[in-house]
């Protein structure tokens, strides 16, 4: 295991591949909408992408979906399924066009609130316990990211779910 992108054990990318696909699977069944995004995103199980990038958790570079197997390999098959929708959704409400000149990591964090709010009111799965959730932030930031990142501290950083 010497190559750049670290490769992934094959028995342990082909358990999360298959756990990734029955959450496609789920999402397009019980939600189309998000369903069909997914249906169309490639994933890639890694510890970082092609670019160098590590993926501690998950990320999405607008083209393709990265999943770090040690950590999806700590949630249940429901987590599992919220952060693929979780993920699928940047690209759908366009946040990594919508970001411009905005810091990174507070960019993110404006967004997953958005997101995830949206998903657990849709009831799509369950979020990660790191997930950021806030009726009082998504209240205050008018329901939008870059309301949010108007509001909130320089040093907030995303997290994920």
């Amino acid at each position: 295991m010497t190559d750049t992108t670290q490769q992934v054990a094959n028995d342990v990318k082909k358990a999360l591949l298959f756990r990734l696909s029955k959450a496609k699977t789920g999402l397009i069944l019980d939600h189309p909408f998000v369903g069909t995004i997914a249906m169309n995103m490639p994933f890639e199980v890694c510890y970082q992408t092609g670019f160098g990038m590590p993926v501690p958790t998950a990320g999405v570079d607008g083209k393709k979906v990265y999943f770090n197997p040690d950590f999806c390999g700590t949630l249940s098959d429901d987590e599992l399924l919220f952060l693929v929708a979780h993920e699928c959704m940047h690209p759908m409400l366009e946040h990594n066009f919508r970001r411009g000149e905005r810091n990174h990591g507070k960019w993110n964090a404006a967004a997953d609130y958005v997101i995830n709010k949206l998903l657990t009111d849709e009831g799509i799965g369950t979020m990660p316990k790191m997930g950021l959730l806030s009726e009082q932030v998504y209240r205050d930031g008018s329901g939008t990211s870059e309301g949010i990142y108007a509001i909130l501290p320089d040093d907030e950083s995303g997290g994920e779910g």
